[in-house]
């Protein structure tokens, strides 16, 4: 059978992998040749024989600790909602109890794959909170060492944006800083700049101006006068006037 998986050597003297199924090259983080070839083996053999591998990596995983080939969804969810305070930790127990998780609860992390996850993003009950909970609980699982290879890519949620707001401010400083940039589109980030403040933009600037022309026409001169001008100016704004700040402002109106 042909190997799927084969080495190569970059110039940085660091040996890489490619599949030759997907196209996808990964970084083997070492420059011996011999752990490299060992390496690409092990993931050869896990294609031809992935059930005969997964007992072999428990056996392994059972010499380094005994409850890694045992330790459960459940269990990391219970020690993830140990960090969280508050509303937070009211949110992450709505979702540690609702449909969609409980496919992944009693399976034991070692063994999940991206078809159990999928079994969660695609249940009928599963919205946007579901997909950000569960990557965050991924996350969790991989930084404690509890997973050994990433199941889901490490970025942020689905069609994720950031904003940058002014030139001025600290994370335009920060994004000038080499590999800023890079490392948020690589998290699967889209970089979006605003553009420079503007009244003609904002729908609250156009509301302010026609509050404050009614105001100027009040020409209240007391506290009490001009609480009682405010209330009688909004009885002015309908709903049309409403909806056309919107439009004018190049919001979608809904």
């Amino acid at each position: 059978m042909k190997e799927r998986h084969r080495i190569y050597r970059r110039g940085n003297d660091v040996f890489y992998i490619h599949d030759k199924a997907t196209g996808k090259q990964a970084s083997l983080r070492t420059s011996d040749r011999v752990e490299a070839r060992r390496l690409a083996n092990a993931r050869n053999q896990a294609v031809e024989q992935p059930a005969l591998n997964l007992l072999m990596a428990k056996a392994y995983l059972a010499g380094k600790s005994a409850s890694l080939g045992t330790r459960t969804w459940h269990e990391a969810i219970a020690e993830l909602a140990k960090s969280y305070e508050g509303t937070t930790a009211k949110r992450w127990t709505r979702f540690a109890q609702s449909l969609p998780i409980m496919h992944l609860r009693g399976l034991p992390i070692i063994e999940t794959d991206s078809s159990d996850f999928l079994a969660v993003l695609r249940h009928p009950r599963a919205g946007t909170s579901t997909n950000v909970w569960l990557r965050r609980l991924h996350n969790f699982v991989l930084d404690m060492g509890w997973l050994l290879s990433p199941v889901l890519n490490r970025r942020l949620s689905p069609l994720g944006v950031t904003l940058l707001d002014r030139p001025a401010s600290q994370f335009w400083t920060a994004l000038r800083m080499k590999g800023v940039r890079e490392a948020i589109e690589s998290c699967g980030a889209q970089l979006l700049y605003l553009p420079a403040y503007s009244p003609d933009l904002n729908p609250i600037e156009m509301t302010f101006s026609k509050l404050k022309a009614h105001l100027r026409k009040a020409a209240r001169r007391n506290f009490d006068g001009l609480l009682s001008a405010t209330a009688d100016a909004l009885h002015a704004f309908t709903s049309l006037h409403c909806r056309n700040f919107f439009l004018h402002a190049h919001y979608r109106y809904a």
